[in-house]
């Protein structure tokens, strides 16, 4: 069972890939996104498009760079006479998947970046979480809040 199709992969991209190509594409989607096609009954609907998306260009990619797979690890850069050429190094998902391909496993709901965002003291303040006077000398802080 794969993510998606050899249909899909003519319908999405314009383009033709072979049954290995599309079974390598969507091992490595489940690896990435640590989901598995037979498990995908949790899976929302949008979830779904992405991953089968993520097949569909992850194929086409492998499709036109085959070496994706076999590209040498833990190389930054090389220099050589003054020139500098930074290597694809194997933590980069997209260098073997593709960029449209990973920016789709990016995108899933449990993948998604989840940054915790502070709020400055003139934004608690404006909110009526805390009320901090910049000019006072004391070291205490005015809060609205009470003991249970």
């Amino acid at each position: 069972m794969t993510w998606a199709q050899l249909s899909d992969v003519s319908a999405m991209t314009g383009r033709t890939v072979d049954q290995s190509t599309l079974a390598t594409a969507s091992e490595l989607v489940t690896v990435y996104c640590n989901r598995t096609p037979a498990a995908s009954g949790d899976i929302s609907t949008r979830d779904m498009r992405l991953l089968k998306t993520a097949t569909v260009f992850a194929a086409v990619h492998l499709a036109d760079h085959p070496e994706a797979l076999t590209l040498p690890g833990g190389v930054d850069s090389v220099s050589v006479d003054g020139l500098e050429v930074a290597g694809m190094d194997d933590t980069n998902p997209a260098a073997v998947i593709g960029r449209v391909a990973w920016r789709c496993i990016r995108s899933t709901t449990w993948m998604r970046h989840r940054s915790v965002q502070v709020a400055s003291a003139w934004t608690r303040a404006k909110v009526g979480r805390a009320v901090v006077d910049p000019d006072d000398t004391d070291d205490e802080t005015s809060t609205d809040w009470s003991p249970l």
